[in-house]
């Protein structure tokens, strides 16, 4: 059976290689089983059309309701509940990279297998570029560690916070692993990750106000925990009472939860929490910059805690219309070059205007609306 070879740059090839690419993107990345596109999700994903590089897509926030009901035969008319919004707004940009054969010479290769060459190699570092801002975000930490040098830590560029500024933790949504330390820096060698810390994470979801959503799984609800493998080893390694074992032990009985694309890859389950590990988790960081190396800032997340948004210069919400592939001959068409670029943004949800509880006005930068961090002296496993 012949096979259609499209030349460089041919419409056809540019829109099946960037939809194939972006496809396979999302497939890779760790967060895609968090992503959806209702408010049920952790991170939930805006598709407006019609919004290029440099634009701001603004979007709702919701409150639960706190009202008592009506009972009985009682009138309902005249005393519903106001749905409760806040809003809050995203940047989304243009980013983009490529990759370039080497020549005819070196790579003999035909066009099709660059171009799935440079597929794979993208995708890669899409794929790696959503996720590190991911969890930059979540945790407030703008901090990359180095590849190449292992244990080394660099502030992150916009590049990697998925084009939105970060924010620090709000105060009511941090759990330290020694409650009497006076902040992060304070942490030592003793205040290791426990399950106590997620005991006081879920405490301060369900009663610090606003109250945070829980997502719905099959009737259940529950939040998601992300630590880092160096929090995970610490848990295995505590074999007192009420700890790994626990999380072992209390598996998720019957119903559809299990099921769920949330479920996947989790280590456990505890305390109404499914608890995943991710090497993405980033160490801590002050508000002046400076990098804790040995302290790891793990997350609790509810409903809505980040979201993602692509944009188009057309008026279609498909992420294929966000995505553009690019092909280029150099030197004389000795040598074939790809780029993949997206107008995207990623950030976590803080409110930004009054308060959906009290209505109080809140300061610029606003208070994080689903997520809650949890600080242990985490250092590297020898």
């Amino acid at each position: 059976m012949a096979l259609t070879e499209f030349g460089v740059n041919h419409p056809m090839a540019v829109r099946l290689w960037a939809k194939r690419a972006m496809a396979e993107t999302f497939a890779e990345t760790w967060i895609n089983r968090f992503v959806g596109d209702n408010q049920n999700s952790i991170i939930e994903r805006k598709m407006p059309g019609n919004k290029g590089a440099g634009d701001r897509i603004t979007f709702a926030l919701r409150a639960r309701l706190k009202g008592l009901g009506v009972r009985g035969d009682r009138t309902l008319e005249g005393n519903e509940e106001k749905l409760s919004y806040n809003t809050d707004t995203l940047i989304i940009d243009q980013l983009r990279n490529a990759v370039r054969s080497k020549g005819h010479m070196s790579e003999e290769r035909v066009p099709f297998n660059i171009r799935a060459d440079a597929k794979d190699s993208l995708v890669d570092w899409w794929a790696n570029r959503m996720d590190t801002a991911a969890f930059i975000q979540l945790s407030g930490s703008p901090v990359v560690e180095n590849e190449e040098v292992p244990g080394t830590f660099s502030i992150a560029s916009l590049e990697e916070t998925g084009m939105n500024p970060v924010f620090q933790p709000s105060a009511t949504r941090m759990v330290l692993a020694n409650p009497a330390a006076a902040n992060e820096s304070a942490l030592t060698s003793s205040d290791t990750f426990t399950l106590g810390m997620i005991d006081r994470a879920v405490a301060k979801a369900k009663t610090t106000r606003p109250l945070m959503r829980p997502v719905r799984l099959g009737g259940e609800e529950v939040f998601v925990v992300v630590l880092h493998p160096y929090q995970v080893a610490q848990l295995r390694a505590d074999n007192s009472a009420g700890s790994w074992k626990d999380i072992q032990m209390a598996t998720l009985a019957g119903g559809d939860i299990k099921r769920n694309p949330l479920m996947t890859g989790a280590v456990g389950y505890y305390n109404g929490c499914i608890i995943h590990e991710s090497n993405n988790i980033p160490v801590a960081s002050t508000a002046a910059g400076v990098i804790l190396p040995n302290v790891r800032r793990a997350v609790l997340l509810g409903a809505q805690a980040g979201v993602i948004g692509f944009g188009s210069d057309t008026p279609s919400a498909d992420v294929e219309a966000s995505f553009r592939w690019k092909e280029k001959y150099f030197d004389y068409d000795n040598e074939l070059g790809v780029s993949l670029g997206g107008i995207f943004g990623l950030k976590k949800t803080r409110y930004m205007d009054a308060d959906i509880e009290t209505g109080a006005i809140n300061t610029a930068s606003g208070v994080d609306f689903a997520t809650i961090t949890l600080s242990s002296y985490s250092p590297s496993v020898a």
